[in-house]
């Protein structure tokens, strides 16, 4: 007999969601079994902070138009979500400056390296505003922001989402000091997307272990797509 979390997962599925960005936690074990069972029918993007996981979800839902889900453990895990899912509400998205070179100097010589078909996504602030003014997008580029929230450290996990939503179109990020250093781990969410060691947390694996949940290589807990 289907469990919670199986229903969970199985209405998600019926809705037609592809991709779910979280972070594994102990209070949710359930959904992640039963994410792992169902792994050829929805796909799990394990993420280093839940904050993280609320943007990609908010940003998967820009770049395709479809319902971004993002899910993270009780307690404090479930409010890292809020300023995520406070951005995408206000945007109206479906989601359950260091440098010795001047900065307008550096994003004008940026904007000729950015594809025709490139997506482009930018931190809040002075980032938002470098990008609008010196990168010259054409019809088939791609652009977005945290809007009406001008979420700070939201480039990353935009660029992040951007590159699940579509892997084939390179993506373009213009991210501030303060925004990078914040979302400084997400760089090996990113680099476990594209290659390298795929490792869970060591806790929570052991408590799918004694649960008697498989973790197999390439089970949700174990990596990252």
């Amino acid at each position: 007999m289907p469990n919670a979390a199986d229903i969970l997962i199985d209405t998600l599925i019926e809705w037609d969601v592809k991709v779910i960005f979280g972070l594994p936690g102990d209070g949710i074990n359930g959904i992640m079994e039963a994410l792992r069972k169902r792994q050829d029918q929805i796909r799990f993007i394990q993420v280093r902070h839940e904050e993280s996981a609320a943007f990609m979800a908010s940003a998967y839902a820009k770049f395709t138009g479809n319902l971004g889900v993002c899910v993270a453990t009780s307690g404090p895990g479930g409010t890292h979500l809020l300023t995520g899912l406070y951005d995408a509400k206000l945007d109206q998205m479906e989601a359950d400056r260091s440098s010795p070179l001047k900065p307008q100097a550096v994003v004008r010589a940026f904007d000729r390296h950015v594809a025709g078909d490139g997506v482009l996504v930018a931190d809040s602030g002075q980032n938002t505003e470098l990008a609008a003014r010196h990168i010259d997008l054409g019809t088939r580029n791609q652009f977005t922001v945290s809007g009406a929230l001008a979420s700070m450290a939201s480039g990353l996990p935009y660029a992040i989402a951007a590159g699940v939503a579509d892997p084939e179109r390179p993506i373009y990020a213009v991210i501030g000091d303060g925004g990078f250093s914040m979302q400084l781990g997400e760089f090996s969410t990113a680099v476990r997307m594209y290659g390298g060691r795929r490792r869970g947390k060591g806790n929570v694996r052991k408590h799918h272990r004694l649960a008697g949940h498989p973790l197999k290589r390439g089970g949700p807990i174990s990596r990252v797509s």
